[in-house]
């Protein structure tokens, strides 16, 4: 069923900033009229949902309350139209009024799971690509026929606009995730060279870590790409850290009590004398010694000969 309804707007409002003359113009599909509006279960659940919305859908079936849907051969457009958009949300954060400002969403979605009840989403979104699959990677991000299942972006098109805070923000609210972003180890495909590429970063993009101040405190980065050179890998497994290079070669190896070393070069250096400042373990060495320090501040060192 549908019912319009000409309501005045409650002033139990979550800001409690609406006129209690204001009238909004309301239509009512489904479960919900300008009568059961207040004593729904949706309402009910989360207060000041259904009782400030212009328009009202909540499904009668436990199915599908509101569907949109679009295609792209219904539109004859051509020369870098706009494209088919199923659903579109704008919100303009305009209200600058001290004491006014406030939050604003383009889109907001809720899942609540209850004990005992089956698997709780708050977003699915799916692609489904029939044709060939166009690559992408961090340099060469917007290929024609690309298929990302979510498309982040910042400004909006607009002319003046400043950089945005960050792409994603993950908070707790009332309650914490048990683990940050989760792959499954089969949702990736293999690359030629067996391994699937869950993260692509372009040269001197970092992930960072911060204190609990906020100050960084360490970086791992690709170097820029116009210092050349060969690929460089990290990997995990059989109680080991391996650095290799891109055949595969292992060119040092952290085990849980040793570390392998393929080739190691020290730079040169001389102490001053046997006294000199050191830490116990440090080896340095020059043209005709190698030094190692075996205490504190105490040096000792070894010949070296031709052969």
């Amino acid at each position: 069923m549908i019912d319009s309804n000409n309501s005045t707007a409650s002033k139990e409002s979550p800001n409690n900033k609406i006129p209690a003359d204001l009238h909004l113009i309301r239509s009512y599909v489904g479960e919900i009229n300008s009568n059961t509006l207040a004593t729904n279960w949706v309402e009910l659940m989360r207060p000041h949902s259904a009782t400030l919305s212009q328009s009202v859908s909540i499904s009668s079936t436990g199915f599908i309350s509101q569907l949109a849907a679009t295609r792209t051969s219904d539109n004859a457009c051509t020369g870098g139209c706009q494209g088919s958009i199923a659903y579109a949300g704008i919100a303009n954060n305009d209200n600058v009024e001290a004491g006014q400002r406030q939050t604003s969403y383009a889109g907001y979605f809720e899942g609540t799971r209850r004990a005992g009840a089956g698997t709780t989403h708050g977003i699915e979104v799916n692609t489904a690509n029939f044709g060939d699959t166009v690559a992408m990677s961090p340099v060469a991000i917007g290929g024609f026929g690309i298929t990302p299942a979510i498309w982040i972006a910042a400004g909006a098109g607009y002319a003046g606009t400043t950089n945005s805070s960050a792409a994603i923000g993950i908070i707790d609210n009332g309650a914490k995730f048990e683990k940050g972003i989760v792959f499954s180890s089969t949702a990736l495909a293999p690359r030629p060279d067996a391994r699937m590429e869950a993260l692509s970063l372009a040269p001197r993009q970092t992930i960072s870590f911060y204190d609990a101040s906020g100050k960084i405190i360490g970086n791992l980065y690709g170097r820029d790409a116009a210092t050349g050179g060969d690929s460089m890998g990290l990997t995990f497994g059989g109680g080991a850290m391996v650095v290799e290079n891109n055949r595969g070669d292992a060119i040092l190896t952290a085990g849980q009590s040793s570390v392998t070393i393929a080739s190691l070069r020290i730079q040169p250096r001389t102490p001053v004398n046997s006294s000199a400042a050191c830490e116990t373990g440090q080896i340095t060495a020059d043209a005709d010694f190698v030094y190692v320090c075996t205490a504190p501040d105490r040096w000792k060192r070894s010949g070296l000969a031709a052969f």
